[in-house]
């Protein structure tokens, strides 16, 4: 196991060097000394702080983005950091290098160490003084290398439990058609056991399958097929049924050997498909008939159809609305409560009430009231449920659902006076007038003790000039997440209140009072917070295993235990792709939580970004050619940008491995930069797949893909999303251009550092 020690006084890399030295589970034992992550100078290796450090070795490098912890390229198993230095972004800088390396942070006794914003900044695990021993610091390390030699046996475990639950049957079959494999889905269908399909091909146990030999052929040249519906009478299980198989080559040595065929069973008849159909064109039609944004349900909730009039506010279309995506459109911060909310009403299936944000075709957010109604088969079983939103943030409509000062309070009945929304009407001297039923239990307080009384007695810490805008210009106003005390019946509260107010008029079209809605959204932000944090300490939690199994897998490719033919080989290093492709994932949502937190970790400075560049196409030369691609880059000499460099490096690595995903082979991916006086434009440009029109405006959204990301390569879609934000934290800007079937080009602009470039020779 190869340590290294960023940072510590002598007396801590002697202790260390003690606990981690030969002989105690470390083969190599590396210290650097403080100033190298600052690169400002490096420590020398033939100097006599070597010596008494005893079992350890020093060694010393100019920048830590070049260091290796040998002659060959590797990595540090476990890195080991002084909290002193986290002051300085090291444990950013060292994320960057080695993202895949787990980083313990260790202090000196006496030293207070906030454990919590170092987890979440990445930190592995925590050492404060009293866990500063050498007992402990060797059981702490000598766990985490456990745990990676663990996720190993994990993940086998989780994809035995994933291929045992499939939805279908696997089987997998050579070139002559000889069963290799059969899964347990298999077993269930065919009540045909793995051990009596051992050695037998797959037309002797499914004749029907003879009638594919054509879409056979075609998979067997590389292609993934689908077959026919085939109906056969199943022994085990005495009855006739429908099955249908997708065929996908079963590659070795980059040589197709077989094939991998997938069975699903087909339970439903065209008949039924074409009722289902025609109802569901009957419920669109009576749905467009009715005033609001309308939507259906079924019994999970997983919403199906919505009407023209969601659609059209919206923007979006009713693929993208479809079970939960209809969510992307909820202001960030009502989302937990709008599904805990929904979720709720589902499970008791019962009618419901509440008021959310909801983002507009025009990408501005409308306060909207949203009801549910169960609805019920004739035989009583709950189906799923029918909902109505209505537009409430609009000045006009609002103002028509309350009454005016010439109606009688008798008529203080409409839909928002009996609406969950709190409303509250006031005068011109901000009096009370009146209020719905969702104030007095927003307050707990009967209606006597609200009404007539001066709003700043009810909100002693409300400022009334907010209004003034509304009283004097008639103008509609909004103020989000105010801060306010509040007196409750049981003393003063500190809440959190989203307000809206409008002006109330007359006949005569005069300003008579003011009207305003309140939405406590106390829990919700503070729910929010725990979502937030409880996302990223998850994500660091699974980072570890991953690290762990991307290393155990590492070391069995190379041999660890023992030589291995080329198909375990093959198979070994698909298992490592996919392990790496989740530690991307957990990596990118990290780097998104924080960005949408507001505490990007930058480290600007002035940076050379065509060197970067060539960086990044070397990284992934190797990629790109095992899948038949050219990566080329036309650069010009330099362009000197201010710029944190791990980040745009990302960017880089990022946009670069999407385009050699959607690239088929023989194509190329080419980047070029083009330096202008003030900015400078790097394109990367594929002659891949190529993206419609209609998707374009969608990629940069998060969790946003396009239509043949599914079928080409996995992702979660926040690549892109990542991009962008990174991109415009330096002040650029990042563009698509393409065209569906002839390869896409993205920009990214930057601000030269003009200065940098007036002061170089020539």
């Amino acid at each position: 196991m190869k340590v290294l020690v960023v940072g510590g006084d002598k007396d801590q890399k002697d202790g260390i060097s003690t606990a981690l030295g030969p002989g105690n589970g470390a083969e190599l034992f590396v210290v650097f000394s403080d100033t190298v992550l600052a690169a400002r100078s490096a420590v020398s290796g033939q100097d006599g702080e070597a010596g008494r450090a005893g079992q350890g070795k020093y060694a010393g490098a100019d920048d830590l983005s070049e260091f290796e912890i040998d002659g060959n390229g590797s990595s540090p198993d476990i890195v080991l950091l002084d909290c002193r230095l986290t002051g300085e972004d090291s444990l950013a800088r060292l994320m960057g290098m080695w993202p895949e390396v787990p980083i313990l942070v260790f202090s000196p006794p006496g030293t207070e160490l906030d454990a919590v914003s170092l987890v979440k900044s990445g930190a592995a695990d925590v050492l404060s003084g009293h866990d500063w021993s050498s007992s402990e610091l060797r059981r702490r390390v000598l766990c985490a290398s456990q745990r990676s030699q663990r996720s190993t046996e994990l993940l086998k475990q989780i994809n035995d439990f994933a291929m045992a639950q499939m939805q279908g049957g696997l089987v997998a079959i050579d070139s002559s058609g000889l069963i290799l494999n059969w899964s347990a889905g298999m077993e269930r269908m065919l009540a045909v056991s793995a051990d009596e399909a051992a050695g037998k091909k797959l037309s002797e146990l499914l004749p029907c399958v003879k009638d594919d030999q054509k879409v056979m052929n075609e998979a067997m040249s590389g292609r993934t097929t689908c077959g026919a519906m085939h109906k056969m009478y199943v022994e085990g299980r005495s009855f006739h049924a429908r099955f249908q198989f997708t065929y996908s080559p079963l590659r070795l040595d980059s040589q197709v050997a077989g094939l991998i065929c997938f069975m699903r069973e087909g339970d439903l008849t065209s008949d039924l498909q074409h009722m289902g159909a025609v109802m569901q064109q009957r419920l669109r039609m009576l749905s467009d008939a009715m005033v609001g944004l309308v939507w259906f349900c079924d019994h999970n909730g997983d919403r199906f159809l919505f009407n023209t009039n969601w659609l059209e506010f919206t923007g979006r279309d009713i693929v993208q609305q479809r079970g939960r995506g209809w969510l992307e459109c909820v202001h960030r911060q009502d989302v937990r409560f709008v599904w805990s909310e929904f979720s709720r009403a589902i499970a008791k299936q019962e009618r419901y009430h509440m008021q959310y944000r909801l983002r507009g075709s025009d990408n501005q957010y409308r306060l909207v009231l949203e009801s549910g109604y169960p609805q019920f088969s004739s035989d009583g079983v709950f189906i799923g449920m029918m909902g109505t939103c209505d537009d409430v943030s609009n000045t006009d409509s609002a103002q028509h659902s309350i009454v005016t000062d010439s109606e009688p309070d008798a008529s203080f009945t409409s839909t928002l006076a009996l609406a969950p929304l709190a409303i509250w009407r006031l005068d011109k001297t901000l009096t009370v007038r009146r209020t719905n039923q969702a104030v007095l239990s927003l307050l707990h307080a009967p209606n006597e003790e609200i009404v007539g009384k001066p709003l700043t007695a009810v909100i002693p810490s409300l400022d009334v000039a907010m209004f003034e805008e509304v009283l004097n210009g008639g103008q509609r106003v909004r103020f989000d997440e105010c801060k306010l005390s509040v007196n409750y019946p049981d003393g003063v509260k500190q809440v959190i209140w989203d307000i809206v107010a409008w002006p109330l008029k007359n006949e005569e079209d005069e300003i008579t009072g003011v009207c305003i809605s309140t939405s406590d959204m106390s829990e919700r932000k503070q729910a929010s917070q725990q979502r937030d944090n409880f996302v990223a300490s998850l994500v660091h939690d699974l980072k570890t295993p991953l690290i762990g199994a991307d290393r155990t897998l590492e070391q069995m490719i190379n041999g660890a235990l023992g030589d291995m033919d080329p198909g375990q080989a093959e198979v070994l290093g698909m298992l490592r792709r996919s392990n790496q492709q989740l530690l991307q994932m957990v990596q990118n949502l990290i780097e998104v939580y924080r960005y949408e937190a507001g505490q990007p970790t930058l480290t600007i400075e002035v940076t050379e970004l065509c060197g970067l560049i060539k960086v990044a196409i070397a990284e992934l030369k190797a990629l790109a050619a095992h899948r038949g691609i050219d990566l080329t880059g036309r650069l010009p000499a330099s362009a000197y940008v201010r710029a944190d460099r791990l980040a745009l490096r990302r960017v880089f690595l990022n946009l670069i491995d999407n385009a050699i995903k959607f690239t088929p082979r023989g194509g190329s991916i080419t980047i070029a930069c083009d330096r202008m006086a003030e900015s400078v434009v790097v394109h990367v440009t594929d002659t891949g797949s190529g993206i419609s029109a209609a998707e374009q405006p969608k990629l940069f959204q998060q969790f946003s893909q396009g239509s043949r990301s599914n079928r080409y390569a996995p992702g979660t879609g926040l690549g892109l999303y990542l991009c962008r934000h990174i991109v415009t934290a330096h002040k650029g800007t990042i563009s698509l251009d393409s065209q569906e079937g002839h390869g896409t080009t993205v920009s990214i602009r930057l601000p030269l550092d003009v200065q940098t470039h007036s002061s170089l020779p020539g």
